[in-house]
């Protein structure tokens, strides 16, 4: 390897990697200089919760990028499900939960903070439109705390964000990574509430997907299109 900071020569490792020819790359960026280095490389593209719309032109533009590359990348969409037994318990939950970071270290900073990163201007842009965005993407929590992240919510029902989730499935999305606000009861409930619901509507699209343009020969053996719904703790 010759790279400007680093020079390798005859390195090995007793660790080698089950995957081949290496592990699944995963990683993101919102700016035409980032797609244009990673789309060569990565074999999943990782993308913060924007509306739809907005999602479907992203991933265009990344999909146009790799076939240059002769690569066709999958994508991962990230969101912060909040959850209630009802829409009016969960909005007042989203909206306790925004009073909460409107008070914290975040808030501060980001009123003094200029955002360089283009994906967290993107969240911030969407977010100075609205605060709601298609059925239940609540991105004030974006604007409060200068959109660092992952900042932005699918608010109500687990049939609510189920519905929401699979919508970016629809589109392409083959990870949907999800994280809460209150990690282990988050996790629980998604657990018991949401994947289950999110697994349920993707093999109903499968099976209708299937049945309208049945699978050529050489893709029989290719793995479900099921994505895979991932958690991570709170940073």
């Amino acid at each position: 390897h010759d790279g400007e900071f680093y020079r390798v020569r005859g390195a090995q490792s007793s660790i080698r990697c089950r995957q081949e020819p290496h592990i699944p790359l995963y990683g993101g960026g919102g700016s035409d200089a980032a797609i244009a280095m990673l789309t060569p490389h990565l074999d999943t593209y990782m993308l913060w919760g924007e509306p739809l719309a907005e999602t479907s032109a992203f991933m265009s533009l990344v999909l146009e990028a790799a076939a240059r590359q002769s690569r066709t990348p999958t994508f991962s969409v990230s969101t912060r499900p909040i959850l209630a037994r009802t829409e009016d318990e969960a909005w007042d939950r989203a909206l306790r939960i925004l009073e909460q970071l409107r008070q914290s270290p975040w808030a501060q900073a980001a009123s003094t903070r200029r955002v360089e990163n283009i994906g967290s201007q993107r969240l911030l842009d969407v977010a100075s439109r609205r605060d709601v965005h298609d059925t239940c993407l609540f991105t004030a929590l974006a604007t409060a705390t200068g959109a660092p992240g992952n900042s932005t919510a699918l608010v109500g029902t687990p049939e609510t964000v189920a519905d929401a989730l699979v919508a970016y499935y629809e589109l392409g999305a083959t990870t949907l990574l999800i994280r809460g606000y209150d990690p282990l009861n988050d996790a629980v409930e998604y657990g018991r509430e949401l994947i289950p619901r999110v697994r349920e509507r993707v093999a109903a699209i499968d099976r209708a997907r299937a049945s309208v343009q049945p699978p050529r020969a050489s893709q029989a053996s290719a793995t479900s299109g099921s994505p895979t719904t991932s958690m991570t703790g709170d940073r």
